[in-house]
């Protein structure tokens, strides 16, 4: 049956991240005929669906900055695509449209702070490799080439050509001179073999060759010495090791040439960073604006809410002094505050007046009242809502005028 599924349709939104996987793998799974599947997701506007939506995106977020890799290890602001499809179908979920643009930047914000973030990093990579790691490759290939070269020009001032253009074979060990590769070769072992190489005066066309053993390969090398040194791993072949020593001096010059094109490529990496080094963010533009923007949302959102709560609090407030038979006004001047504001209110349906708590203080006030406890009452039962310093300010200007309160 599985293996004929179209489509998938969400109808509740579940506590985990790992739910959903669940379910999209009945469809989403190896073996499935359909090439093509859909995923539906159903969710109500200005209902609890957000809140879970929210929780769900919260959880797949804290999930992905542990799980990828996406971001530097010191760093836990990683997004990957679930959490935006979560965050997505939350915006869709919430009413406000307001919301629904703030949610949308986020997302967007959420996408441009890692590309910024891989941008600084490449950024610093380069710093990183125009300061140190090319100038000093730099500086190792010249080094390098310039005592090859010298190498080289020496080891022509000791080589002899035969007729035929090649290099005529010739060798001093210990004072001794050999122009056969055989014997120089066996020369050489009995020395090894008798364990006397460690002293051992070796020229090879004009280059000290000295011996020693590696502990790590289990051999013998010899070290051609120059402006810089060549090692060269001996066997147990008399004419092989003396030509193993032709072939490392012949190849000088292929490493020579092999450095330059190391010189060339590092001068060349070198260039190329610097001229990428300083660029800016291609997308900074975008990111500022739509930073920017979210800030402004924020700014109508937070205003949004707190004028909502405030009229939920003033409609709360008048409908509690309206009540009939309310237990939340205690005191004496509590008492007589619900009275007065019954009568206003009464009399008044468009709403509460600021004037209506200065006449209350004023009566409170000259029927022995306290300003402290006149400032309580207001600032608790009040459907004017406000700071409490207002309340006592307006109340310190009130000038008592002995004023009898008549029920």
């Amino acid at each position: 049956m599985q293996n004929k599924l179209i489509a998938m349709h969400d109808l509740d939104v579940p506590w985990r991240p790992s739910d959903l996987e669940q379910r999209s793998g009945r469809i989403v799974r190896q073996g499935n005929e359909n090439k093509k599947v859909k995923i539906y997701r159903y969710v109500t506007e200005e209902t609890f669906d957000a809140y879970l939506w929210q929780i769900i995106e919260n959880k797949q977020r804290f999930i992905a900055q542990i799980m990828t890799s996406k971001t530097p290890v010191r760093s836990a602001e990683d997004i990957d695509e679930a959490t935006l499809s979560y965050a997505e179908i939350k915006a869709i979920a919430t009413g406000n449209p307001l919301i629904k643009e703030k949610m949308a930047l986020d997302i967007q914000l959420e996408k441009l702070k890692m590309a910024k973030s891989l941008y600084l990093q490449q950024q610093y990579h380069l710093e990183h490799k125009i300061n140190e790691v090319f100038p000093r490759e730099i500086a190792k290939y010249e080094e390098r080439i310039s005592t090859i070269t010298e190498d080289i020009q020496n080891i022509k001032k000791n080589t002899v050509l035969g007729e035929d253009g090649k290099s005529v074979f010739f060798i001093e060990i210990n004072g001794i001179e050999y122009n056969e590769r055989k014997l120089a070769g066996k020369a050489l072992a009995d020395i090894i073999n008798a364990h006397q190489y460690n002293n051992i005066k070796c020229l090879f066309r004009g280059m000290p060759v000295s011996i020693y053993f590696d502990g790590y390969q289990q051999s013998h090398i010899a070290k051609i010495h120059g402006k810089s040194t060549y090692d060269v791993a001996l066997a147990h072949d008399h004419s092989g090791n003396m030509i193993r020593l032709e072939n490392a001096i012949d190849a000088l010059p292929k490493y020579l040439e092999k450095y330059n094109g190391n010189l060339e490529s590092a001068q060349q990496n070198l260039k190329n960073a610097q001229q990428e080094f300083g660029t800016p963010f291609v997308q900074e533009d975008e990111f500022q604006k739509k930073m920017l923007r979210v800030k402004k949302l924020e700014i109508i959102l937070n205003a949004t809410n707190d004028s909502f709560d405030k009229d939920n609090e003033e409609q709360r407030r008048v409908q509690n002094i309206l009540k009939k038979d309310s237990d939340n006004f205690i005191g004496k001047f509590e008492k007589m505050y619900r009275n007065i504001a019954c009568k206003l209110l009464n009399k008044d349906k468009k709403g509460w007046s600021g004037k209506y708590d200065k006449e209350f203080a004023e009566q409170v006030l000259n029927n022995g009242c306290s300003k402290e406890d006149a400032a309580d009452i207001i600032f608790k039962f009040s459907p004017n809502v406000q700071d409490k310093t207002v309340i006592q300010d307006m109340i310190d200007k009130i000038k008592i005028k002995n004023i009898q309160y008549v029920r």
